[in-house]
């Protein structure tokens, strides 16, 4: 294991092609955490694994870069590439990815997703009103319920859209 190139991995900035968040310091390691304590605070009892795979989904963008969702839906072969690219980083740094269960999968992108839509109604809450914001709204509701934590889901949103008031 290469504890200082795992620790350093960390400090890769999200949001820099975002025009409107690219100011705001958002690292991949506080982002890993909080879509770990999303997991658990939806799941209790979530598998040893998909902790792990939250604590490193983003961790291989050291070395790939953290690429734009709306780039990677677009060019499926490029988001392909970037993974590997991923993997390769997280495996350098000395770590195995674990394979997550469909259900564990699911939870862990309604989480990763959920970060980013709690990060953008903290930052630039205009944005609630946003068709992609909208879209990336009713798709985690979906994904939160097919692993159901449909109204755990919510009361977190709802929660963050009264804080702005």
């Amino acid at each position: 294991m290469n504890a200082f190139d795992a620790w350093s991995a960390g400090f890769v900035r999200r949001w820099h092609t975002h025009p409107q968040l690219c100011d705001t310091v958002d690292y991949n390691s506080g982002h890993q955490q909080r879509v770990a304590l999303l997991m658990l605070s939806f799941k209790p009892y979530v598998s040893r694994d998909a902790l792990v795979a939250a604590m490193l989904h983003d961790q291989g963008e050291v070395d790939a870069g953290d690429m734009a969702h709306p780039a990677k839906e677009k060019h499926p072969v490029i988001r392909g590439m970037l993974r590997d690219v991923e993997m390769e980083s997280i495996a350098n740094q000395g770590f195995d990815y674990p394979c997550l269960k469909p259900d564990e999968l699911n939870l862990l992108t309604l989480c990763d997703w959920l970060d980013s839509y709690l990060w953008m109604l903290r930052h630039f809450p205009k944005y609630l009103r946003d068709e992609a914001w909208m879209h990336q709204r009713m798709a985690m509701s979906q994904l939160a319920e097919q692993v159901d934590c449909y109204h755990q889901f919510w009361r977190v949103v709802n929660k963050a859209a009264s804080c702005l008031a």
